[in-house]
């Protein structure tokens, strides 16, 4: 519990004294109206999109420091059950999705909203935020959502299998209510794709695939609206700003999902901790299987 309380104060903590630093700059540099601020409207800048990944990013630090501390996890196993990070998977991940997800990006030019292009120092700056911090801003979510609560959650309940179903039901219900959206659709949305990016964690060991589904995801809707000069509209949260259109994205996860899965399978990934899985059936008579836990709370334990 202590882990989970450490993740959502960090945030909390780190968005709040980041966020009053950029707002500071700025006003400075004129970039805020004063009157939106009452109001509490504040633009997405350069600066406050740096804000918010950095703090992001800090939170993560210190949830993995305290996750280690508090609930004795290898920093191998931060990663995967391999333990380790697996590079080679994580960029073959990203290899492959990012075609789909540039593309989903680039349908947002269809809308006649993002159809006006802009190439400004705003848009410069917002490029060096975005491509430097955006990646490792998503990496953070993950370690933060689907590495220490999931699993935190997961240690609570002896059962492997509903260890993984509690854990990925608190996992993805905190992920969509950091995202603090109001509209129905969005919740939803958030939600599904937490649910989904557990699963696939669960399925091929680690958090290598999801960290390449979130950074491409991300990365590519981000340069876009940076470009159409739409960065307000796409952090806009708000009642009634979503809709079923919402649904293409989670069909889009979802068929990711099963593509990776696929392909970490016929890689022969390892998710389970203490080596590579082996099967009743690919044992054969006689064989004695291994003793493993896969990527659940009981899991974590497995890997101390």
């Amino acid at each position: 519990m202590l882990s989970i309380a450490v993740v959502i104060v960090a945030v909390l903590l780190f968005s709040i004294v980041l966020s009053v630093v950029a707002v500071a700059i700025d006003m400075l540099l004129g970039l805020q109206d004063p009157e939106a601020m009452i109001e509490g409207r504040i633009s997405m800048t350069p600066a406050m999109l740096a804000a918010t990944n950095l703090s992001l990013i800090a939170a993560a630090a210190l949830s993995l420091i305290a996750h280690r501390f508090i609930n004795g996890v290898r920093v191998g196993y931060f990663h995967s059950v391999a333990p380790g990070l697996r590079w080679g998977w994580m960029w073959l991940s990203f290899a492959l999705v990012a075609p789909l997800y540039l593309l989903f990006a680039a349908s947002s030019f269809l809308d006649p909203a993002y159809q006006t292009l802009t190439f400004s120092g705003t848009t410069l700056a917002f490029f060096f935020v975005i491509i430097l911090t955006t990646p490792l801003q998503a990496a953070a979510e993950e370690y933060m959502f689907r590495g220490v609560i999931q699993r935190s959650v997961g240690s609570w309940i002896r059962s492997p299998r509903w260890s993984f179903i509690v854990g990925t039901a608190a996992s993805a219900a905190v992920f969509s209510a950091a995202h603090f959206a109001a509209d129905i659709w969005l919740i939803v949305y958030y939600l599904l794709f937490g649910v989904l990016l557990s699963i696939l964690t669960q399925r091929t060991g680690g958090v290598e695939a999801a960290i390449a589904i979130h950074t491409a995801n991300n990365l590519f809707l981000l340069l876009v609206s940076a470009v159409t000069g739409q960065m307000d509209a796409g952090f806009d949260r708000s009642a009634g700003v979503g809709g079923p259109v919402m649904l293409v994205p989670v069909v889009i996860l979802a068929v990711v999902l099963l593509v990776l899965s696929w392909v970490g399978k016929r890689h022969r990934l390892t998710t389970v901790t203490g080596g590579e899985a082996i099967t009743a059936d690919a044992a054969g008579p006689g064989t004695a299987l291994p003793s493993a836990s896969p990527w659940t709370g009981s899991g974590q334990q497995a890997g101390e």
